[in-house]
C-alpha cells in the first residue's frame, strides 16, 4: 500500500484520535510557539512520508516538541502517545511505523515532566504508560508479525517494560524466535564480563 493509499483509506482513527485534543490550549515543548497548535499538521505530514528517510527526518522532529530537555515530557506527549496509538491500529505503512513506535519507547521511558499547574498532583510519565499499556497487544502483534526485525524490536522492548506478566513476555519472546534479533531471542544469554577470550 502506497502512501496516498494509507492517506486515503487508513487513517480515520488517527484523525479521530488528532481531533479529540485542543492542541492550540496546551504548552508546546518547542521554542518556535508556546501553544501546541501547530503539532496536528506535523503529525499528519509525518504519518504520510513517502521514504523511510522523509519518514525519519519528520519523526525525529517531532521529540523537540514532546521530549524538549531529552528526557522532559512535554504537556501534548500524553494525546500524541494517544494518537500514535491510533496510527499503529489503523496500521500506518512500515516507513512511518518503525518511527512511531521508537517515538513511544521514547515517551514511556525514564522521564521527567515539564514543571506546570497543569501536572500537579499528576504524573505523566505514569499517564504515558498507562495509555501505552491499553495497547499492548498492538505492540505484540507487531513483534509477531514479521514485517520487520527492528519494529519488532522496538515493540518487544515496549512490551518489556509495560507488561508486568513475565510468563506472557516469555511466550511472545518464544514465539517470534528469529523475527527478533539474536540478543533477544530465548536462550540466548550475554556474558557483559567476558574478555572475549
Amino acid at each position: 500500500m502506497g502512501p496516498a493509499e494509507w492517506a486515503v483509506i487508513k487513517v480515520e482513527l488517527f484523525e479521530l484520535e488528532l481531533g479529540r485534543y485542543d492542541w492550540a490550549a496546551m504548552r508546546c515543548g518547542c521554542d518556535r510557539s508556546e501553544l501546541a497548535g501547530h503539532l496536528p499538521e506535523i503529525l499528519r505530514r509525518a504519518a504520510a512520508a513517502a521514504t523511510p528517510k522523509e519518514a525519519r527526518e519528520l519523526w525525529n522532529a517531532i521529540d523537540y516538541h514532546l521530549l524538549p530537555a531529552g528526557h522532559v515530557l512535554a504537556e501534548p506527549s500524553l494525546p500524541t502517545l494517544h494518537v500514535l496509538l491510533a496510527a499503529l491500529a489503523d496500521g500506518v505503512p512500515e516507513r512511518s511505523r518503525a518511527e512511531i513506535l521508537h517515538l513511544i519507547l521514547a515517551l514511556i521511558g525514564d522521564n521527567g515532566q515539564v514543571a506546570s499547574p497543569v501536572f500537579a498532583g499528576r504524573s505523566l510519565v505514569d499517564e504515558c504508560r498507562a495509555a501505552a499499556r491499553a495497547g499492548l497487544w498492538i505492540f505484540y502483534a507487531e513483534v509477531l508479525s514479521g514485517d520487520s526485525v527492528g519494529s519488532a524490536t522496538t515493540a518487544f522492548e515496549i512490551a518489556q517494560i509495560l507488561d508486568d506478566d513475565e510468563e506472557r513476555l516469555n511466550r511472545v519472546q518464544a514465539a517470534a524466535g528469529e523475527r527478533l534479533p539474536w540478543h533477544l531471542q530465548p536462550g540466548t544469554q550475554i556474558d557483559w564480563d567476558s574478555d572475549g577470550s
